[in-house]
């Protein structure tokens, strides 16, 4: 398996710029775990690193989906599967979503499909 580091913490910490440096010296690719930052035209208050400041580097799991959508952390974690799936290079994670941080970490309940369908958020 290719290296991956985590990075977490609150908004305004400085996770991008330590993200982006990571990367760059590694010679990798950066995967979001933001909540937000998941949908297209979201990128005031944020801190979706702008195209023009991402340095060349790939960066997944922004901009998959309208805010009109739903998007559930299940989508998440099958995105992000996706993007393991095809990786080739270390990837750096960040974000300061914990719900997404921990559902790649320890995976999601594993509740009874007869429970799971009346389960509603």
């Amino acid at each position: 398996m290719l290296p991956q580091v985590m990075i977490v913490g609150p908004t305004g910490s400085g996770k991008s710029e330590l993200a982006l440096d990571l990367a760059q010296s590694l010679g990798a690719e950066l995967a979001s775990m933001d909540a937000f930052q998941i949908y297209r035209g979201m990128d005031i208050g944020t801190g979706k690193v702008p195209e023009g400041e991402r340095r060349g580097l790939r960066h997944h799991l922004m901009d998959l989906v309208e805010c009109t959508e739903t998007f559930s952390v299940g989508d998440y974690l099958e995105r992000a599967a996706g993007v393991l799936s095809g990786m080739t290079r270390p990837l750096v994670w960040v974000g300061g979503t914990g719900l997404y941080y921990r559902s790649l970490r320890q995976g999601l309940s594993d509740i009874p499909a007869r429970i799971a369908r009346w389960w509603k958020f």
